[in-house]
């Protein structure tokens, strides 16, 4: 019975100090607002804090390259955004736990996706960012081809034609459907569909009308007004449950 209420007493010491940490790094972030970006491996994480932060390009993943090992910070617009292990590419529970530690503060969360067949561990994630309560934006990134070898003309052609809404809107619907198996609902949720390699280009296109026009067909505008509304945007913090 003894050695019962020592673990019990522990248990409760470690509960206390991980609600006072906790505690702290809220008071910490209370005086900026903290987005938090979430991804899987490829989806365009590394591109998207390029976009943002006008960076050279050498974060972005080659290949099958992991370049997010760690929580990564950045500032853009007066707000910091939090750039975490990817999805799909956690190596344990250490990284899992990096990546929603870092959430737990976030003013706003960022789930980055793709326009390919909805992914469970994407759905997982999600359900679990739900539960934290936050404000979240939901980025589908559509996939493209813009090589270098394709004329301008035809390369927005292209872009142009993978936005298709309908098709756009019947990949939201399937992810969305992975909410009943978590007894919750995410048809609140809005989702901002973007073309990330246009607007990448568009940054480090030299020819200024090159550079507008790819910067045009990214949608990428659409986004950044998104994100820098919810600071001044009421945010209702009820979960909705499928009973």
């Amino acid at each position: 019975m003894e050695v019962q209420l020592v673990e019990i007493r522990d248990a409760f010491n470690r509960l206390s100090f991980a609600f006072k940490e906790d505690l702290q790094n809220l008071r910490e972030n209370l005086s900026k607002f903290s987005v938090t970006l979430f991804g899987r491996t490829m989806a365009g994480k590394s591109t998207l804090m390029e976009i943002l932060t006008e960076g050279d390009g050498s974060s972005i993943g080659k290949g099958s390259q992991r370049t997010t090992r760690d929580v990564r910070k950045y500032m853009w617009n007066g707000l910091e955004i939090t750039d975490v292990p990817r999805i799909g590419a956690f190596e344990g529970e250490d990284d899992e736990q990096i990546a929603f530690e870092a959430a737990k503060t976030a003013d706003l969360i960022l789930l980055l996706i793709t326009d390919d067949a909805p992914q469970v561990a994407e759905a997982e994630c999600f359900s679990r960012i739900v539960n934290l309560g936050k404000p979240i934006i939901c980025i589908m990134n559509v996939k493209a081809s813009i090589a270098e070898e394709k004329s301008l003309k035809l390369a927005l052609r292209d872009v142009n034609k993978r936005f298709d809404m309908d098709r756009l809107d019947k990949i939201r619907n399937q992810f969305l459907m992975f909410s009943e198996q978590f007894g919750q609902t995410w048809s609140h949720i809005p989702f901002v569909y973007i073309h990330l390699k246009s607007a990448y280009a568009a940054l480090k296109a030299e020819d200024p009308e090159k550079s507008r026009r790819f910067h045009e067909v990214s949608r990428i505008d659409y986004l950044k007004r998104r994100i820098v509304a919810v600071p001044y945007t009421p945010f209702d913090r009820h979960i909705e449950r499928v009973v």
